[in-house]
């Protein structure tokens, strides 16, 4: 990190258990919560990313929150999300990243397996 930049503190929590049975194509609802811990307002984007079992990217989408990729958090406070995945993969590691728009960087993640059933 140089000496401008700034340091994003963030964190993202969900529902989902480490591991969920899913059918490809059905819906799988979640509650994500982004907080942010930083003093100031930051833009935030949720990116989410299937991975095969070598680690590999299968799938990535930008998860909308009212309709638009980017969400303003306030500082020291947190944004709750609530909505669904319909995914056409299974045996999948699911992972939703929490992106700061100034930084691009990937400041938190979650993740859960898809296995097949």
């Amino acid at each position: 990190m140089t000496s401008n930049e700034v340091e994003v503190k963030a964190d993202i929590f969900w529902n989902l258990p480490a591991l969920v049975n899913y059918r490809p194509g059905t819906e799988l609802p979640y509650s994500i919560s982004a907080a942010n811990l930083n003093e100031e307002e930051r833009l935030f984007m949720l990116r989410a990313r299937t991975f095969d079992s070598l680690n590999r990217v299968i799938t990535e989408d930008v998860i909308l929150v009212n309709g638009a990729p980017w969400f303003a958090v306030e500082g020291g406070d947190r944004e709750e999300i609530d909505g669904v995945l319909r995914l056409e993969e299974t045996d999948v590691l699911l992972g939703v990243f929490l992106v700061d728009k100034e930084s691009s960087k990937e400041v938190d993640t979650v993740y859960t397996f898809l296995k097949a059933y």
